[in-house]
């Protein structure tokens, strides 16, 4: 399995409500667990974790295009907050949900 998010992925979180958690000082995520967990698992597998100031990742860097089922989630979210939900799709809402 291998997940990249790019493309408008920070737009539509946003839109959808999405906000950036406060990142305890001294935090840091267990890469190394997460990379024995990915070891174990079929495929290629690629992460990331990035706050304001840091970033970590197991082959972080790796482009793939297979954001797809991601950003479906997101638009879905996004599609059925309320303020959303009952209404006409603005321009601006098609202009995001377009790529």
């Amino acid at each position: 399995m291998l997940i990249a998010l790019n493309g408008t992925l920070p737009e539509m979180a946003s839109a959808a409500g999405v906000t950036h958690a406060s990142v305890p000082p001294g935090w840091a995520p267990d890469v190394k667990a997460a990379s024995a967990y990915a070891r174990g698992r079929a495929g290629t597998v690629s992460f990331a974790v990035r706050t304001k100031g840091r970033f970590w990742g197991r082959d972080a860097r790796r482009s793939a295009n297979s954001a797809s089922v991601i950003k479906a989630m997101l638009m879905v979210t996004y599609l059925n907050h309320p303020s959303v939900r009952d209404r006409e799709l603005t321009a601006q809402d098609q202009a995001l949900l377009r790529p």
